[in-house]
């Protein structure tokens, strides 16, 4: 809610909750009853997804500055999970807390509607990706999407660490694992990324991103 008007984003942050929580700990499952919003305030959250017949899993990372959760509170029911991956900071904003925002100004459903364009966008330029034919690209944008960089890198950006390993990689881009793994393997020769277990550095987002067009 960075870009909402100044009015509106005091209303939210005098109503949230300050919520800090450890790395590993499981926010809420898909299927449990909605109470409200959730921001990243500080540290990364994994979003999981489970489409279909599919078991749970990684699709997403939130990084600071994101809220998450609408879809629940629009239907009362989580549509995703959320796990913090590090040692996070959360504000939660209570469903009653909406509702009264809402309530006193109508026309604040409009800010929390542009949540979910936000979100849109995300997925969208994420299917594209995953479209890719070329195997090298399609690992390269899924770790980009992963590092929260795909469009354009943070300023402070140094060593971009990612709490995930080849076999998070290979579901999302629909690689096999050993072809994930080679061309992995081949980013790292290149300097461009760093493996470590059930971990993936990536050194050079620019890099990555200019392949991409190529």
């Amino acid at each position: 809610m960075s870009k909402k008007p100044a009015g509106f984003k005091q209303a939210v942050l005098e109503r949230c909750q300050l919520r800090k929580v450890r790395a590993g700990t499981t926010i809420y499952r898909i299927g449990d009853h909605a109470t409200g919003l959730y921001g990243v305030g500080a540290g990364r959250v994994g979003i999981e997804i489970a489409p279909a017949e599919r078991a749970p899993y990684l699709a997403f990372f939130a990084e600071p500055g994101a809220w998450l959760g609408y879809r629940g509170v629009i239907t009362g029911f989580q549509q995703a999970g959320l796990k913090a991956t590090r040692d996070s900071e959360l504000l939660f904003l209570p469903k009653q807390a909406i509702d009264d925002l809402i309530r006193e100004v109508p026309g604040r459903w409009r800010m929390f509607a542009r949540l979910s364009l936000s979100d849109l966008q995300k997925v969208t330029s994420l299917l594209d990706d995953v479209l890719r034919r070329d195997h090298a690209q399609r690992v390269a944008a899924i770790l980009l999407h992963f590092g929260g960089c795909r469009q354009v890198t943070p300023p402070d950006a140094r060593r971009i660490d990612l709490e995930v390993g080849q076999e998070e990689v290979a579901r999302i881009a629909n690689i096999g694992r050993t072809v994930t793994g080679a061309v992995l393997r081949d980013l790292e020769k290149a300097g461009h990324i760093e493996l470590a277990y059930r971990r993936i550095q990536v050194l050079a987002p620019d890099v990555l991103r200019s392949q991409l067009s190529e």
